[in-house]
């Protein structure tokens, strides 16, 4: 078997971005919390809202553009402390 530095290389690197290409659907609540913020959710959460009180949002690889995406909707937008943790700032 002849080992290719190159194929090596390019597997390494698809293994570092293999994270970058994972999509997941998100949504945002159109209830807002007590503190007037609209919690975007990926689509396994545990605290999803239910399909009449949600906006789909889209597929993304991250929760940030996903509440970019969210502001389009609502100013006041906030990532969901499960699902969303690194998007989450109140």
């Amino acid at each position: 078997m002849r080992f290719s530095v190159r194929k090596a290389f390019f597997v390494f690197i698809g293994l570092i971005n293999f994270k970058f290409l994972i999509m997941k659907k998100y949504y945002v609540n159109k209830i807002a919390q007590s503190n007037g913020d609209h919690e975007v959710h990926s689509e396994n959460c545990t605290f999803l809202p239910k399909i009449e009180n949600r906006i789909y949002l889209g597929e993304f690889n991250s929760c940030r553009l996903a509440v970019t995406k969210a502001k389009e909707y609502y100013y006041k937008t906030n990532g969901c402390f499960f699902c969303s943790k690194e998007c989450h700032t109140t």
